[in-house]
């Protein structure tokens, strides 16, 4: 009986891994028009993402299996959001969606895209021990008919936004530029496939006194050409930029556009003061 019951497990194990390969093989064959159905996807749907049953059953047992550590942990990878003046058919600016962010109350319109997360810890005694939150917006410039979208994310993570980093690969690098005309200071650092160039605003500071900035990983491409009003560079280049939204949110535009660089300071202000607008309600002081 004994080896019968060890042949059934066996048998069962191998039914279920059969099972979890063609589950998992046949999602890899999804053709290029459903992939980007998918990728289409409206990102502000109201809707729980679905697991598959392996996933499922994965986290339970390593949640059964986790060391009890007396760690409170509260979150979810939806956010903390009040979506119910958003409900129908048609969406407009003037529907607006609330959402609470570390503390801070956000309101914006029902028809900008947005996802986001929130993790936080608690220590047996109660005492905060971490938190993280994300929130990604899409972000418009420009009239309705010939708008810009910017991805934008916000990120906390409890402590004071530091750009230091930045600051440091400015040191590094060379004054290359200065755009006066656009308030633009380029810096560069030839360094072969890690080569950057650094677009920092002249005058402006952020909430922690940083200067907002924009990163571009050049390669070979010439920075010059990629800091000027035609940016004739013929290829896409990795950017990103970043500021402190406040003292404690910092903001980063997602995959920025490298044609965009010379116009950077510009876009700065416009983003900025709109992100300003979505917080109706800031943390009280402690």
């Amino acid at each position: 009986i004994k080896s019968t019951m060890q042949k059934y497990i066996i048998i069962a194990i191998i039914l279920l891994y059969g099972a979890v390969y063609y589950f998992n093989n046949s999602k890899q064959q999804l053709s290029v028009s459903d992939l980007e159905k998918i990728s289409n996807q409206n990102i502000n749907e109201d809707k729980t993402q679905k697991r598959s049953w392996w996933d499922v059953v994965t986290r339970a047992y390593k949640d059964k299996n986790r060391p009890d550590d007396g760690i409170r942990r509260v979150g979810s990878n939806k956010l903390d959001s009040d979506t119910s003046a958003c409900v129908g058919i048609t969406k407009s600016d003037k529907d607006k969606i609330i959402t609470n962010f570390a503390g801070y109350v956000l309101k914006y319109p029902c028809t900008v895209k947005h996802k986001g997360e929130y993790h936080i810890e608690y220590n047996p005694e109660g005492t905060l021990l971490s938190q993280r939150y994300r929130l990604n917006l899409s972000v418009k410039m420009g009239i309705e008919s010939d708008s810009i979208s910017f991805p934008v994310q916000l990120s906390f993570n409890g402590e004071l936004v530091s750009l230091g980093n930045f600051q440091d690969m400015k040191t590094e690098s060379e004054k290359i530029m200065d755009i006066d005309f656009k308030d633009l200071l380029v810096f560069y650092k030839n360094a072969g496939n890690s080569s950057y160039a650094l677009g920092v605003t002249k005058f402006h500071l952020d909430a922690n006194n940083y200067s907002p900035l924009v990163i571009c990983y050049t390669g070979n491409v010439n920075p010059y050409k990629l800091f000027s009003p035609l940016n004739d560079i013929g290829v896409k280049l990795n950017c990103n930029a970043y500021w402190s939204l406040t003292k404690d949110i910092k903001v980063r535009l997602v995959h920025f556009d490298s044609k965009y660089a010379y116009h950077f300071n510009e876009i700065y202000h416009v983003i900025n003061k709109k992100l300003q607008e979505m917080i109706i309600e800031k943390p009280k002081p402690h």
